[in-house]
């Protein structure tokens, strides 16, 4: 998969989280996953995700193994990417993941936006990592964003592989869980990513909703 990517040549590499969980976690794991991005690293950008986040030991080694692959994560911070000239100076936001169970979780997202105000040089080009797409609606519609996240896994069961997007997860919890969406200028894509969630030995299997590897085509 990561292979295939380089070999596509983007523009820039967006890594929206989950890349460990609390029973697949060992050393080496993601270095060996991601390896083939290592000669385009400088282009590779991430966020954490809740799984990532889930103990100490599962955070540490994210940490310490996005850095070993020179990945650049952006913990409730932002960058300027300015290596794509036909485009321009590019603003880059990563959000850590924030519990549900925190009230005050909208607001902190938007003071976290707010910190990370849009330098003039970007001239309103905005990319936000955000894993949880739940947080989308949290930011007022104005803000000239284009939001990438996961967590939802495409809703898990559905049936969007007969064509017709549709998921028990969206008719439960009226949560975006795949595809593109819009809140007044921001934009919004959740991938569907790639495997399932082992739940401590207790498999959580997709069934009508496929995996996917994205390439995006972004217009300002």
């Amino acid at each position: 998969l990561c292979q295939d990517i380089v070999t596509k040549d983007p523009d820039l590499v967006l890594l929206t989280g989950d890349y460990f969980t609390g029973e697949a976690n060992m050393d080496g794991l993601l270095v060996k996953a991601l390896a083939p991005l290592r000669p385009i690293n400088y282009k590779c950008f991430a966020c954490l995700g809740n799984h990532d986040m889930e103990t100490d030991e599962v955070l540490a080694r994210t940490i310490k193994e996005l850095k070993e692959l020179g990945i650049k994560l952006l913990r409730n911070e932002s960058v300027v990417y300015d290596k794509i000239t036909r485009v321009g100076p590019i603003q880059i936001v990563g959000f850590d993941y924030i519990w549900h169970g925190n009230k005050d979780r909208f607001d902190r997202l938007r003071n976290i936006l707010n910190v990370n105000q849009c330098p003039q040089e970007c001239n309103n080009r905005r990319i936000v990592l955000l894993h949880d797409p739940g947080g989308f609606k949290a930011f007022n519609g104005d803000e000239n964003l284009v939001v990438f996240s996961g967590h939802t896994h495409g809703g898990h069961c559905g049936i969007i592989s007969c064509g017709i997007q549709w998921t028990f997860f969206y008719q439960a919890l009226k949560m975006p869980d795949n595809g593109l969406w819009k809140k007044g200028n921001n934009k919004l894509y959740i991938h569907r990513g790639q495997g399932s969630r082992a739940l401590y030995g207790n498999y959580v299997l997709r069934c009508g909703v496929p995996t996917e590897q994205s390439l995006m085509h972004i217009e300002w």
